[in-house]
């Protein structure tokens, strides 16, 4: 089982009083409650340990924003807050999901 090494308790805090929020930022943090991805991640690691599953621990940095098509590293403007965006080096549109659980598997070896 691959994982990133992400801070998910870091995702769920609201920015700085005089930081601009994003939608998409203060629609997930509502959210994280009710779908506990932290919670689950530590589920799915101690069951994989248990029963006798490598747990392989990656960097997560920027794993939604780098293609795993092509390795380009998306820039703010390119990212956006959407879930589908288009690579500026190839003009592939792609899932940023998708493309980090393909960028997880990549970096299993």
């Amino acid at each position: 089982m691959v994982v990133a090494d992400v801070n998910l308790t870091a995702l769920a805090r609201a920015p700085a009083v005089d930081t601009p929020d994003s939608r998409q930022g203060h629609l997930a943090r509502s959210q994280r409650t009710l779908a506990a991805p932290g919670a689950l991640r530590a589920a799915l690691i101690v069951a994989a340990q248990r029963r006798g599953v490598p747990v392989i621990v990656v960097p997560a940095r920027n794993m939604t924003r780098t293609h795993h098509a092509c390795e380009t590293i998306l820039t703010e403007v390119d990212f956006r807050p959407l879930i589908r965006v288009r690579c500026p080096a190839c003009g592939t549109m792609f899932d940023q999901d998708i493309n980090a659980a393909e960028n997880l598997l990549a970096a299993e070896g």
